[in-house]
């Protein structure tokens, strides 16, 4: 579905974003445009014509309302446009690859749907809720497939599925007698064409995710449902499952938690399969769609070969499926029809199927290993990058956790470089809350041919490793300033070794520091002090530690017991067993994130 919002940039308003665009993405209307003076006998103007305010409503100013990230679909849909010189770059878009396999297959069923239904399907109107040859053909699809028990009462075909998720938003939420109900989005950041989907102000949200690192450059999102049940406006819940742009696919246990609480509550929750299974299968998921009578499962073909001719259609319960089938008439008539002959056919002969379990899943995880690899050989070690975790997907999500780096900041750096990504903000609702982890991320599409992809990931590096030249650090902001919760796992955090005896994980915060130490019998830490205050928590083994400017207070702390030393108070330290220990510092010792730790090294008392 991941199209309405990024296929074009039509509308631009400069008056509606703060993105800093440099002068040559500013593109004005001359005043000798062809429409600006008389041409014929309709008109007599002999001056430009002003523009004239227009008086929308409420709701009309809204759905006017332009957004940053189409400010940038425009910048980049400009400036392709009039290079001629093949040097610009646009990692921005959300094509499909132009596969040649799946491109021959729909030209061949659009042939034969041109050939034998043009006058059924071009000729004449149609059902608002579908073609009866499409809708019967995906109902045993899905009966087959998934031992659903669907009629054609289950269904409803429309103009893509961005046009069934604004259908199911103004069906579902918005302002009632009791207040508002609101979109949510179970697990930011997702597909930014939902951020304004509704007719009203405050009327979506977005739950803020954990993170979780793996290793030294990977991290994950993982579903807060505590925080979701803590929702209590909800009207819909609406998510992209694999989740656009991460190609992050919710588990068996998040898909259950989430149906519970829209069952209990009778709300719709409404997925969108757009990456996923069945088909086109451009990401793995970890789970497959599910029959429930409060979940609206959307479908599309856009991301399997066909993104303009806009077919989608929802599976769900009857009373779901005729309001929105009301709205597509109310609205659109209905589905373009040639495109849903073409569809009966790829679906009902298996070629759908195969193509994206055999021809489309393997090129994109291919296509997304390569990146991953090309990102881990070329991004500058210094910087605290990682990649979202993934199998498979269209796109990749970076997140870049230096308190120097900005996202649009960075946007405009790579345009000087004749390269485009996507700002990660745009796919954050609740910005806000979130804190700046979501101006601290990019999505980079794969859509375009290695070599092309090779060439901007190498100025993505060079424009990554000018960071630190960006601007003097802020006093005031500690390095992780990041309101988002996270996880962390200790084994998969890096194992530092400090000496031949010492070595350790460190997990850093905003104002704290938790590290594991893994001391060999022996190990021996010289007299040192520090303002930080610190607690050590023996998990295995025993320490002796000499406190004192003389170091004649002696301590030995085992298993299960904790030290308290204050700031700086002097203390050596000795192993008397291979121990792990839990340190606890605040503020963060800087010391040993930069490297001046020198006292693990030295000899002496």
């Amino acid at each position: 579905m991941q199209c309405g919002s990024e296929c074009n940039g039509e509308g631009v308003d400069n008056r509606t974003t703060g993105l800093r665009l440099p002068r040559l993405a500013q593109h004005t209307i001359s005043a000798s445009a062809p429409w600006a003076f008389s041409g014929g006998p309709a008109c007599h103007c002999s001056a430009p014509q002003k523009d004239v305010d227009l008086r929308l409503s409420l709701s009309g100013t809204r759905m006017a309302k332009v957004s940053g990230l189409r400010r940038i679909m425009k910048d980049v849909a400009l400036t392709m446009a009039g290079s001629h010189d093949g040097q610009w770059i646009d990692l921005t878009i959300g094509n499909p690859a132009p596969i040649p396999e799946v491109s021959k297959m729909w030209q061949a069923v659009m042939a034969d749907a041109l050939a034998k239904d043009f006058d059924v399907a071009s000729c004449r109107y149609g059902q608002s809720r579908g073609h009866d040859s499409l809708l019967s053909p995906i109902a045993r699809y899905f009966n087959n497939k998934y031992d659903w028990h669907l009629t054609n009462d289950n269904i409803v075909v429309a103009a893509g599925c961005q046009m069934l998720s604004f259908a199911a938003a103004t069906l579902f939420t918005g302002p009632l007698a009791n207040g508002m109900r609101r979109i949510v989005l179970p697990i930011e950041p997702d597909y930014t064409g939902y951020n304004n989907l509704s007719l009203h102000d405050d009327c979506i949200t977005g739950i803020s995710p954990r993170l979780r690192t793996r290793g030294d450059r990977h991290f994950d999102y993982e579903l807060d449902i505590k925080a979701l049940e803590g929702e209590r406006a909800i009207g819909m819940l609406m998510l992209s499952n694999p989740a656009n742009p991460t190609g992050r696919s919710l588990t068996r246990e998040e898909l259950e938690c989430i149906v519970r609480l829209a069952e209990s509550r009778g709300f719709p929750v409404l997925i969108d399969h757009a990456y996923g299974l069945p088909f086109p299968q451009v990401t793995t998921p970890q789970t497959s769609p599910i029959w429930h009578p409060n979940v609206i499962n959307c479908f599309s073909v856009s991301k399997a070969g066909i993104p303009g001719e806009r077919i989608g259609f929802a599976v769900g319960r009857p009373a779901y499926i005729d309001a929105i089938a009301s709205f597509v008439s109310n609205s659109i008539l209905h589905a373009p029809q040639l495109a849903q002959m073409a569809l009966k056919r790829a679906l009902g002969g298996g070629e759908l199927d195969r193509l994206s379990k055999m021809i489309i899943n393997p090129y994109y995880l291919k296509k997304q290993q390569f990146a991953e690899n090309l990102l881990l050989k070329t991004l500058p070690q210094s910087l605290p990058w990682r990649i979202h975790s993934g199998r498979g997907g269209m796109f990749c999500w970076l997140w870049i956790d230096h308190p120097q780096f900005d996202d649009e900041e960075f946007y405009d750096r790579l345009r000087q470089r004749k390269a485009f990504i996507m700002p990660g903000r745009h796919f954050f609702v609740n910005r806000l809350h979130v804190g700046e982890h979501c101006k601290r991320c990019l999505r980079i599409s794969l859509s375009a041919d290695e070599k092309i992809l090779s060439a901007g990931i190498a100025r993505i590096a060079k424009t990554l490793e000018e960071i630190a030249t960006w601007a003097p650090q802020r006093k005031d902001r500690p390095m992780n300033d990041n309101m988002t919760p996270r996880i962390f796992n200790w084994e998969d955090l890096p194992n530092e070794k400090v000496t031949d005896t010492i070595a350790r994980r460190l997990v850093t915060g905003n104002r704290m520091m938790l590290a594991h130490l893994y001391l060999k019998k022996g190990a021996f830490v010289r007299r040192h002090s520090h303002d930080n205050e610190q607690f050590t928590y023996i998990l295995k083994g025993a320490l002796r530690f000499c406190l004192g400017e003389d170091g004649n207070h002696e301590l030995i702390v085992r298993e299960g017991e904790v030290l308290h030393i204050p700031s700086n108070l002097p203390h050596s330290v000795e192993a008397l067993e291979n121990t792990l220990d839990l340190d606890v510092f605040a503020p963060i010792r800087q010391d040993w994130l930069n490297g001046t730790d020198s006292y693990f090294r030295e000899h002496g008392d």
